[in-house]
């Protein structure tokens, strides 16, 4: 079974087991409002985002030395949001560097969204 593109305002609901993990009931919103909150924490982590035309293979490129993430424009909000938490999974993320508003979104992004992410408590 192929699986489904999501709406602008779906949800991923279900249950996830990665090896070494518990099973964990995901529910996480792709809305443009989670779009903003997600490119917000990356600007707090000082990265700037740009939405341009290229060829990418992966549908976006990163310039580490100078913090700036380019994403494919022709992307919608699914394939933003899903290159964003890539980027965000594959980066260094000090808590201290984050507003409380931020921290608690990465957070809930860590235990549903990322890979590899774990919350520390």
């Amino acid at each position: 079974m192929t699986p489904t593109p999501l709406a602008e305002n779906a949800y991923i609901s279900g249950l996830v087991k990665t090896p070494g993990q518990k099973i964990r009931s995901l529910m996480f919103k792709y809305t443009r409002h989670s779009l903003k909150k997600l490119e917000a924490l990356l600007e707090e982590l000082e990265y700037a985002i740009r939405y341009e035309k290229g060829n990418f293979n992966s549908g976006y490129a990163l310039v580490e030395d100078r913090k700036i993430i380019v994403i494919n424009k022709f992307f919608d909000v699914e394939g933003r949001i899903n290159c964003l938490a890539d980027i965000l999974s594959s980066i260094t993320v000090p808590s201290e560097a984050l507003s409380e508003k931020s921290a608690k979104f990465y957070r809930q992004l860590s235990r549903e969204v990322l890979p590899g992410q774990e919350e520390e408590e």
